[in-house]
């Protein structure tokens, strides 16, 4: 999403969470599944119903995006499945990153997996457009 400040991009990650399907049965329980090995899910949250929608902060580390780390731990990532990984201010992650979360989108003739969960960013609009939308 490209667009000059105040033309709703923010306001569009946050409603996300309400106009993506919920998950189906078999979704929700691989999901569930996740978030309860990482030790996010909630204690009154047995079964997670609507699709997750993880935004991290472009200062994340690789680890915290794709997982791993000296105590292994799901990254944003595995967090996002079945659901969104939403890049706030795109331009200002990392290469290294971008190509660690490009790789997983690849086709599943080219990985011999398929994606399991979709990528989304913001960028604000260039300061010197007088353009409206």
């Amino acid at each position: 999403m490209i667009g000059p400040p105040g033309s709703g991009k923010r306001m569009l990650r946050k409603r996300l969470p309400t106009i993506l399907p919920p998950l189906t049965i078999a979704e929700s329980l691989e999901t569930t599944g996740i978030y309860s090995s990482a030790g996010k899910l909630l204690p009154e949250e047995s079964l997670l119903a609507k699709r997750p929608v993880r935004s991290p902060h472009h200062s994340a580390g690789g680890p915290a995006l794709v997982g791993g780390a000296s105590i292994p731990q799901a990254g944003e990532m595995s967090l996002a499945h079945h659901g969104v990984l939403f890049l706030d201010e795109f331009p200002e992650f990392p290469r290294s990153i971008l190509e660690a979360i490009r790789q997983p989108l690849w086709p599943r003739e080219r990985r011999g997996s398929s994606c399991l969960f979709s990528a989304s960013g913001r960028r604000p609009g260039c300061s010197c457009s007088t353009s409206s939308l």
